[in-house]
Parts: C-alpha cells; sequence; structure tokens
C-alpha cells in the first residue's frame, strides 16, 4: 500500500471516472496527487474526499485544458504544490456523437485541443523539469484510437493522435522520461445506458441491442471497471515497469483481438 510512498503525481480529469480511480490508487498507495478538473469546487472536492482515505494526499485544481496559458500557468501551480512531478497522467479527455457526415468543425476543434493539444502542452510544461528527477508520463488513449469506432470519429482520430504523440515523446524523453500509453475499452459507468441510447438514436434499433453488440465484440464478455485502468496507469508508473517505454497497453477485455 506504500508503492508510491514519496512519489508526487499529477492525474488530469481525476474527478470521476477512470482519473478519479487513477488518483485514487495513487492517493491508497501513498502518493501525493494532484488532480485536476474543469472547475475548482469540483477537483477540491474530489481531493478532500480522498484525502480523507489516505495514506497518501490529494489537492485539486481547477483549469481549462484547452487553453494553452492556462495549462502552461496550472503546470507552474503544480510544481509549486508539489516540488516536483514523478508521475503525470494525461487522462482528461471529451467527446460528442455524431454521424461522420454530421461532425461540426466546432466538436472536432474542442475534441482536438483537450484531447491532443492539453495533453501535449501539459507535457511540455512539465518534461523539462520531470527530467532533472525521473518520471513517467501515461496517456489515456482509447480502444477506438486504434481500431476506430462508428459515432465518433473526431473522437477516434485524437486518440490515434494521442499514440502517436506517445510514441514521438519516449523516444526524445528517453532516458529519464518513461512514456506509455494505455487503451481502455468500454468503462462501465452510471452514464452507458444513456450512451447506449444516443447510439441507439443515431444508428437505430433499441439501447439493448446496442449493448449486446458492444457486450459480442468483447471477447471476455464484459465491461472493464474504471479500476482496472487504474491498476494498468500504476503498473506504468511503478519500478516494475523501468524496462517500458514507448509502448500502448490494452485493457479492453480482448476487444482489439478480434
Amino acid at each position: 500500500m506504500s508503492l508510491f510512498s514519496g512519489t508526487n503525481c499529477v492525474v488530469t480529469g481525476g474527478t470521476r471516472g477512470i482519473g478519479e480511480a487513477v488518483a485514487r490508487r495513487f492517493v491508497r498507495a501513498g502518493a501525493t496527487v494532484v488532480l485536476t478538473g474543469r472547475t475548482a469546487d469540483a477537483a477540491q472536492e474530489a481531493a478532500e474526499q480522498l484525502s480523507e482515505r489516505g495514506p497518501g494526499k490529494a489537492y485539486g485544481l481547477g483549469f481549462d485544458l484547452a487553453s494553452p496559458d492556462a495549462v502552461v500557468a496550472a503546470a507552474d501551480q503544480m510544481e509549486e504544490l508539489l516540488g516536483g512531478i514523478d508521475v503525470l497522467v494525461n487522462n482528461a479527455g471529451i467527446a460528442t456523437l455524431h454521424r461522420f457526415v454530421d461532425v461540426p468543425v466546432g466538436d472536432f476543434d474542442a475534441v482536438f485541443a483537450v484531447n491532443v493539444r492539453g495533453s501535449f502542452v501539459l507535457s511540455q510544461a512539465v518534461a523539462q523539469s520531470m527530467a532533472d528527477r525521473g518520471g513517467a508520463i501515461i496517456n489515456i488513449s482509447s480502444q477506438a484510437g486504434h481500431q476506430g469506432q462508428a459515432l465518433v470519429s473526431h473522437y477516434a482520430a485524437s486518440k490515434a493522435a494521442l499514440l502517436g504523440l506517445t510514441k514521438c515523446m519516449a523516444l526524445e524523453l528517453a532516458p529519464a522520461i518513461r512514456v506509455n500509453a494505455v487503451c481502455p475499452g468500454i468503462i462501465e459507468t452510471d452514464m452507458i445506458q444513456e450512451d447506449f441510447k444516443r447510439q441507439a438514436t443515431l444508428l437505430g434499433g433499441e439501447a439493448e441491442q446496442v449493448r449486446d453488440r458492444t457486450l459480442a465484440r468483447i471477447p471476455l464478455g464484459r465491461f472493464q471497471q474504471a479500476e482496472a485502468i487504474a491498476d494498468a496507469v500504476a503498473f506504468l508508473a511503478s519500478p516494475a515497469a523501468q524496462e517500458i517505454t514507448g509502448q500502448v497497453l490494452h485493457v479492453n477485455g480482448g476487444m482489439t483481438t478480434s
């Protein structure tokens, strides 16, 4: 439980879902974590809840990941809070559902601004000081970025771009910084049924039919839990992965084997 004692981590999009599970995993293992969110209130509330459980400590920071100036300023705040960053998890992301021919250019730009440029700028801002102490960067991509998926062409493209960025960062930032990516599959959340309903509206049919078709694509026959992604991230951030960089770890129940 003290695997990350003395380790300083940053997790973007850490107020819910995968990001919250990753932040919780680090705090539970003794790390000090800055988790970020769209608003300061949401980030601080999430951080307080994690700190209460301990044994690590969490701080919350709210800023607009789509604003390069805000990202650079936030990176300075993170450094000041932590006294140096050992692990950066670029998890924050946004998505909308549209048929390819109907994707608004505004949605395309907004998705890339957060999912790609936000991660790019934050990694740039953190990399130089991290190189002095060594560390790890983990980018949260998606199975959609690896194999494509209907109704999310702009999102899938952004996540594919994140995979390319991961490989380039790994080459340039070695040997001091290891950079890897995790590709989650379909994560079971409270909102998953709403997603199926929206897909059914666009594709036709019923939400349960969409759910059944999605499950049929997963060899293990189940949706994944956010905690499984957190475990994968913790592994890649740990000394056990000290010889791993520039790689993509798929946590999707086997979706990308078919």
